[in-house]
């Protein structure tokens, strides 16, 4: 940088860093030539005293710089006054003060944080061609006074950037491409605006290219100057790809003048469910197909976590966050469409605010809306997966982005993986039942488009399964009056009731936080319990809230819902001038027996490509199922995700459910139970039929081993079997139940 160059005596601020101040056209070379230019802020300050200066060099990605973001003007702006050496410099601490760094760079396009640095250079991708004391950014001093040093008309050609300070010396005729409008995947928007002699001009538009320098002999377009400005749209661009884009007159000489070359990127190709995507993907600062705004400009945003693979919006000392990341493609969304998301939080003292916001129009951030609020107080330390319910807006190609709005002093929130997919409903089982000794069979109603099924089975235990969460939102089940609800927490501005959803086994603990805001007055809470839904009891003392507590008043209320079967929660707050909010809301609850697991997996035999929906399962040792309870639950799945669970399955051992019987001295031996026989002591190519007493064929077949299972589902009654093998025929008669 040539402020370096400036401190290490490198280069000469009477030939090689002069001062800008009367009217010029400026030529800049590369800062590799030892040349630039600079502003003096404070021009009546005796040098002795110190200078404050705006330094303009030109930076291109060439020799050391060849990894710079950007190519352009690059302008920062250099406090080194008595005053500020004093304070900053003196202590190695020049940019300590947020509010006031004597070392930063002016960005082009208005945006001072490191995902941006791209479009720090002017023009750059802001289309920036001016820096006067009313432009974004200005050229106000720290003191806010005027410098009076307009620097305009600035563009950059082949590596130079020209200029004019204070008007310039000449006309020029100056052809100024804008930032690109209506950028999709495909199609954008280009539009321009020319000063000077345009009575000159016999031809006007625009060329672009993937390559640095676009030029009329390549792609282009004319589009009919009027006024001083013309447009035109353009289509068949390629997807997520990064053009250069420059504005041209042709003259009645034949030049032509060419404005900067303006980049700008396509989005990613409109997707299509199942969509899944991550963000380990940069370019230019950001991740592919994605956009990171630090929108309060606090410094503090979404950075990449390359140990996890994930985003991470870091911990914010002293501002609530308001960091966006919004998608740079449109997503179809299917029927029955959901959004998921991979998250993750660490502390288990605070609250993770993330905010879901659609658009359908525009990638632009004031053209989406807010369409889920989130809080997060679980899952601590691991990835979880969230689910949003996108069916609304089925058939729309819309626009997603994640608002992190966490209060300060709140701690880590990561995201990983995003997915729009088409959900697919829950099977139904119909079947769950001990068929043969030592053998349990399942079955469930196939789904339309699963791919494949996943089946967990689990025996309950005696210990009961004790949970204590912060309240997620689902169990905020009725609200009156003037509240606001996330995870945990109640915001109470006016009047209201909050009711809480019914724990059939009991509530068990109950903690909170209560703190007071203004404006004055006093007000109260009072939290209440019903054992039946119907007759409600004081829980606790009722609360006063009648002085400012930021900090909060600690209820640990366990004493008072332990042991006396509340099933249900509310909070009933009287509005006498100041606000509460309820933080950290923690609740108890029983909720059934603690399930051992016993196995889980696909329902799908990847050598035959067969989708089953049943299965057997069968004992480890005898007479493992004749005791405890047992349950089954299947999901269905596409390819890519399991969905929702179906309710659970109950069997539970109730006395013999079988009878076997051996034929003779045949060594046969058949068993018959609810709907089913299993014979055994068979050898391959036996031939078995089932026929009722009045003859109705039930089964026939072949046996492939020494042992067959028969479904007879809907039969109950006597059944005559008979089997045929090595010249003997075996008869018996059996009941099924």
């Amino acid at each position: 940088m040539a402020f370096e160059r400036f401190q290490m005596g490198w280069i000469d601020t009477n030939t090689e860093l002069t001062e800008l101040k009367d009217p010029e056209d400026v030529e800049l070379n590369n800062i590799s030539t030892n040349k630039a230019r600079y502003i003096n802020a404070q021009p009546d300050r005796d040098v002795a005293t110190g200078v404050e200066w705006f330094i303009l060099e030109n930076r291109q990605q060439t020799g050391w710089d060849s990894y710079i973001p950007a190519h352009g003007l690059l302008i920062t702006h250099f406090d080194y006054t008595q005053e500020s050496y004093a304070e900053y410099w003196s202590v190695n601490g020049p940019n300590n003060n947020a509010n006031h760094r004597c070392m930063y760079i002016k960005a082009a396009d208005g945006v001072d944080d490191e995902n941006s640095r791209a479009g720090d250079t002017y023009p750059g991708t802001s289309a920036s061609t001016e820096f006067t004391d009313t432009s974004t950014p200005n050229s106000l001093n720290w003191n806010n006074e005027p410098v009076n040093v307009p620097i305009t008309n600035i563009t950059e050609q082949d590596g130079i950037i020209r200029f004019q300070v204070r008007g310039g010396t000449s006309v020029w005729d100056f052809v100024k491409t804008n930032v690109p409008t209506d950028i999709r995947d495909v199609s954008a928007t280009f539009t321009a605006e020319m000063t000077g002699n345009t009575a000159d001009v016999t031809e006007t538009g625009f060329c672009w290219s993937l390559e640095e320098t676009p030029t009329v002999e390549g792609e282009h377009k004319t589009a009919a100057m009027a006024d001083g400005k013309f447009s035109a749209a353009v289509d068949n661009l390629q997807p997520g790809s990064n053009y250069n884009v420059r504005a041209y007159a042709r003259m009645s000489d034949g030049t032509v003048n060419y404005g900067s070359a303006i980049l700008f990127t396509t989005e990613c190709a409109t997707a299509a469910a199942p969509f899944i995507d991550n963000f380990l993907s940069w370019t230019n600062g950001q991740p592919d197909c994605w956009q990171i705004v630090d929108r309060n400009g606090d410094g503090t945003t979404w950075i990449l976590d390359e140990s996890t693979g994930g985003l991470v919006y870091q911990f914010n000392y002293w501002n609530n966050a308001d960091d966006w990341l919004i998608s740079k493609r449109r997503i179809h969304v299917p029927e029955n469409a959901v959004l998921f998301f991979s998250r993750g939080v660490a502390e288990t003292t605070t609250v993770e605010d993330l905010e879901i916001y659609v658009s359908t129009k525009t990638s632009d951030i004031d053209d989406f809306y807010l369409y889920e609020r989130l809080s997060f107080a679980d899952y601590f330390g691991e990835q979880h997966i969230e689910e949003v319910d996108l069916s609304r807006l089925a058939g729309q190609d819309i626009y997603i982005a994640f608002r992190c709005c966490s209060e300060k002093l709140q701690t880590n929130l990561w995201i990983w993986n995003v997915a729009v997919t088409e959900k697919l409903p829950a099977p139904t089982i119909t079947t769950f039942d001990q068929t043969a000794p030592d053998q349990l069979f399942v079955e469930w109603t196939p789904v339309e488009k699963a791919k494949n099924y996943y089946l967990y089975f689990g025996k309950e235990t005696d210990e009961p399964n004790e949970v204590l969460v912060f309240a997620p939102m689902d169990f905020f089940e009725k609200t009156e009056g003037d509240v606001q609800l996330s995870t945990g927490s109640m915001f109470f501005t006016g009047d209201a009731t909050v009711e809480l959803k019914e724990f059939p086994e009991g509530i068990t603990d109950l903690k909170f936080m209560l703190t007071t805001s203004g404006p004055t007055g006093t007000s109260t809470l009072l939290v209440e319990g019903t054992k039946d839904g119907t007759t409600w009891t004081s829980v606790g003392q009722r609360l006063t809230l009648s002085e400012y507590d930021n900090e909060g008043q600690e209820c640990d209320w366990l004493a008072y819902v332990q042991d006396q079967g509340f099933k249900k929660l509310r909070f009933r707050f009287t509005h006498g001038g100041r606000n509460g909010r309820v933080k950290y809301l923690t609740l108890g609850y029983t909720d059934g027996k603690i399930v051992e697991d016993l196995s889980a997996g696909g329902a799908w035999d990847e050598e035959t490509g067969i989708l089953h929906t049943s299965m057997v399962i069968n004992a480890i040792t005898p007479g493992e199922f004749n005791n405890g309870r047992y349950v089954v639950w299947v999901a269905s799945g596409d390819g890519s995700f399991f969905y929702d669970q179906s309710e659970n399955a109950y069997y539970e051992y109730s006395g013999s459910t079988s009878i076997t019987d051996v034929i003779g001295e045949s060594g046969i031996s058949v068993t018959a139970g609810e709907g089913y026989l299993g014979i055994d002591g068979l050898k391959p190519g036996y031939r078995i039929t089932c026929a009722s007493p009045s003859g109705a064929l039930l089964y026939s077949g072949e046996a492939d081993g020494q042992h067959a299972d028969i479904r007879l589902d809907g039969q109950r009654g006597i059944v005559i079997i008979n089997i045929e093998g090595d010249g003997q025929t075996y008869r018996t008669k059996v009941i099924v139940r």
